[in-house]
């Protein structure tokens, strides 16, 4: 073999191994699509709904609507089940519920939590909202005079002197704390 046979020869080999290289790395990281329904579309993980503050709005009136059951380009962990590793936290068999009006964000992430401690007893959307400061009216909701006398001892003393961080930096956007602040 000439010189330059040699050369071609060599970089042709070495080209051959970093393309099957290549193509063998991304045969392995490709997903295996499954057919099968995830299980992160039941409705086990979902908080009954018992009320509906507002039917023509709400994330719950388009609930599932932008959902991407079988597609081949978004993941669907199923969180409800998943379990804590080294680096990650989960409180596996956290029940949600989306929330039934534009205003009640505050009140359906209220309901969850007391749902995750098993406080939630026969309350809804509807009776916790009741316990804000501007009740049902639709609008922001505040923690300036919401059930302070039910807070701890500690907490009670301060509760009507100091804002809370978020209504720091609505004070400081706004000039005021919410609309009924």
């Amino acid at each position: 073999m000439k010189g330059k046979e040699m050369k071609k020869l060599i970089v042709f080999a070495l080209v051959s191994v970093l393309l099957f290289g290549a193509a063998s790395a991304y045969a392995e990281a490709a997903p295996v699509l499954d057919s099968s329904p995830s299980p992160a579309y039941s409705d086990e993980m979902k908080i009954p709904y018992t009320v509906d503050l507002s039917p023509e709005d709400g994330a719950d009136s388009v609930e599932r609507a932008g959902d991407h059951q079988e597609s081949p380009y978004f993941r669907h962990p199923d969180f409800y089940h998943m379990e804590d590793t080294d680096t990650l936290t989960i409180l596996t068999g956290f029940r949600t519920q989306q929330q039934t009006s534009e205003w009640s964000c505050g009140v359906s992430s209220v309901l969850m939590v007391l749902d995750w401690y098993g406080k939630l007893g026969d309350h809804n959307e509807e009776t916790l909202a009741a316990f804000r400061e501007n009740g049902l009216t639709p609008g922001a909701t505040t923690t300036r005079g919401a059930g302070a006398s039910s807070l701890p001892a500690r907490r009670r003393s301060t509760a009507s002197r100091r804002p809370t961080v978020s209504e720091r930096g609505l004070r400081r956007s706004w000039g005021r704390v919410s609309q009924a602040g």
